[in-house]
This record gives C-alpha cells, structure tokens and sequence, in this order.
C-alpha cells in the first residue's frame, strides 16, 4: 500500500459568493487541505472526508467544476520556515507535526484513490 496523498488534497467545487465575513461560499461543496490521520489514513477517513456535488436538470445545473489541488507535504527536518504558517493557514484546525513526512519516504511514490459516484436520480413526477 502506498503511503497516504488524500490529507494534502483539497476538493472545492465553484465559486460562487463571499459571505459575511468574507468566507468564500462554493456552489456544492469543499474540503481544505490538511484533513485526517496520518500515517493511519484508512477507509473510514476516505468516507470522512467526502464532498458531495448535486446537479440538478431543473434548476438548470447540468455540470460541476471541482478543483482538486495538491499541497505538496515536507520530509523530515527538510520544511520551509513557514511551515507552520501554511498548513494553518489552509486548515487552522491542522496541526501542522502532523502532516511531516519521515524523510525515508522522500523518493516515495504516494497515492489516493479518487472517484466520482452517483448516488441518487431524480425523475420527474417520481422525485
């Protein structure tokens, strides 16, 4: 099993607002880097940490754009200075020890499964 990438990805569908504070508001839904366990990422994680997405022929929604981004992790005693900053600046509820790689795993290959899975139809008059 490769070492986990899933913790350092984030999932944001569109833009399509700020709210009151300033926070961005995403048209479905979104997910910061630095989120769950590692090293013990595990299948329970992966059904943590799903973002759902929801088209709606009625509406006129037929498609969705998602941006799926890496935040590349550190290895050892090899982070930037602002290591710290950057994680939580991502994710403040981040502890940012904890998305450290062992500098063993430098030259490793990492890997996540993604997948898109439709879960519901609606039809109409049926719902």
């Amino acid at each position: 099993m490769l070492p986990p990438l899933c913790p350092y990805l984030s999932k944001h569908s569109e833009v399509i607002g700020h709210g009151e504070e300033g926070d961005i508001l995403y048209e479905d839904g979104a997910l910061d880097a630095f989120h769950g366990t590692v090293p013990d990422w595990d299948f329970s994680d992966t059904i943590n940490y799903q973002v759902d997405g929801h088209l709606a022929k009625s509406t006129h929604d037929l498609q969705d754009i998602w941006n799926i981004d890496l935040k590349v992790p550190c290895f050892g005693g090899h982070c930037a200075q602002d290591w710290a900053d950057f994680v939580l600046g991502i994710n403040p509820a981040a502890n940012p020890d904890n998305y450290i790689q062992p500098l063993a795993r430098e030259h490793q290959l990492f890997g996540c499964d993604l997948w898109i899975e439709f879960t519901g139809i609606s039809l109409p008059g049926i719902g």
